[in-house]
């Protein structure tokens, strides 16, 4: 079942919101600050009091945490797992200026203008209410505080070699997507998002996550695989597919993970604003 509008759907509006990749910490681990963050980096400085909305297992936000020491980086995630997990990331590291929390973006547990900075990585697209978590992120802000804020855009992808039941996987996928209320197609539209609460000074940009070296193709074909076979029963249950389909789909995606000339390159999009004083 592909939707290929970039636009919303409310087809299940009332389907929670769904986190595809939420068992996939490990491979969320290999995301960093100088690669995911790249954009934001020249907007801090030492001793700014940072938030990460939707930090995962921590490996970014222990990277911003670093830049901006001495001051305070928080962490805030809807899942305790990944919580946990960045908790003992943070303490392997050694880095001691930042704390993670179990919390909600539509509803941050900070008082207003706390942060001089607020990231988010990846989050705004698995969400039905973008614009109300962009509103929390906003307030928590200071006065002349930074936002940055970087989400995928599948229009954008580009997967080799080309194999009809691996594009059917990013199908199943963006499917998936849409039915918890996300819109992995968002990307393109954060300047938009951003002017819309108040932000200012708004400088957008876009870039590629590339999985072609071996090791990071067989990654990536391994998450592929992973995650089609762990979403089996939702996906029959939904009448999208059948378990013979999923098993080919997930061996299809393994499959090409091992190929020689396997290469995915995964489409961000990047937006940067500020709060008026």
């Amino acid at each position: 079942m592909k939707r290929s509008t970039d636009q919303q759907s409310d087809t299940h509006s009332g389907a929670r919101e769904n986190y595809p990749l939420k068992d996939a910490s490990a491979a969320m681990m290999l995301r960093t600050a100088e690669r995911q963050a790249q954009f934001f980096l020249p907007h801090l400085h030492a001793n700014m009091s940072l938030l990460d909305c939707g930090c995962g297992p921590g490996s970014i936000t222990v990277g911003l945490a670093k830049l901006v020491a001495p001051a305070e980086t928080v962490g805030i995630d809807i899942n305790a797992d990944n919580i946990h997990t960045a908790q003992v990331y943070a303490a392997e590291q050694k880095v001691t200026n930042v704390r993670f929390e179990t919390a909600d973006a539509y509803a941050l547990p900070f008082p207003d203008a706390s942060f001089d900075a607020v990231f988010s990585h990846a989050l705004l697209e698995h969400l039905r209410e973008p614009i109300k978590a962009i509103k929390e992120m906003r307030r928590v802000l200071k006065p002349e505080g930074v936002i940055g804020i970087r989400v995928p855009d599948f229009e954008g992808n580009l997967i080799a070699p080309t194999d009809p039941l691996v594009i059917r996987s990013e199908e199943l996928y963006e499917s998936l997507s849409r039915y918890g209320g996300g819109n992995p197609r968002i990307g393109k539209h954060l300047r938009a998002l951003l002017r819309e609460v108040g932000f200012s000074q708004i400088e957008s940009s876009a870039s590629y996550d590339v999985f072609a070296a071996p090791e990071m193709s067989r990654t990536w074909g391994t998450l592929g695989a992973r995650l089609m076979a762990s979403r089996t029963e939702q996906l029959v249950e939904l009448g999208w597919t059948d378990r013979e389909e999923i098993e080919r789909v997930s061996n299809a995606y393994k499959a090409w993970g091992e190929h020689p000339d396997a290469f995915n390159a995964r489409a961000f999009c990047e937006a940067v604003g500020r709060v008026a004083s």
